[in-house]
């Protein structure tokens, strides 16, 4: 059996030619899918008072995207991500009241 447009093999792409009875088992990458955090949900903490510039997700995150009101905020702009799981608003950026904090991150070590 020949297989002409090649296999992936431990990251390189090559024609391989299999022997009759050889089985290669098949490679099932995993999937690193961002998580949703909110303070509608609770799973991103902290008040939403107007003077609380630092909230908490609930797990360890890694690449964090904040939103303000569905608003995409800039990174060190808006806001930071502190440490492995705080994230804080910048002056000018604070949420007042009635906004929706939310955030799409990696959970991770940071």
């Amino acid at each position: 059996m020949r297989f002409d447009a090649g296999l992936t093999l431990l990251g390189h792409i090559a024609p391989v030619v299999l022997p009759p009875g050889v089985v290669i088992p098949r490679y099932v990458p995993r999937r690193v899918v961002p998580e949703y955090f909110s303070t509608v949900n609770g799973t991103l903490m902290g008040p939403v008072d107007g003077r609380n510039p630092l909230f908490f997700a609930s797990v360890l995150l890694k690449g964090v995207q904040v939103y303000r009101n569905g608003l995409a905020q800039t990174y060190l702009s808006d806001v930071v991500h502190q440490g492995y799981n705080g994230i804080t608003f910048l002056p000018g950026s604070i949420p007042q009241p009635g906004d929706i904090i939310e955030c799409w991150g990696f959970p991770g070590q940071g």
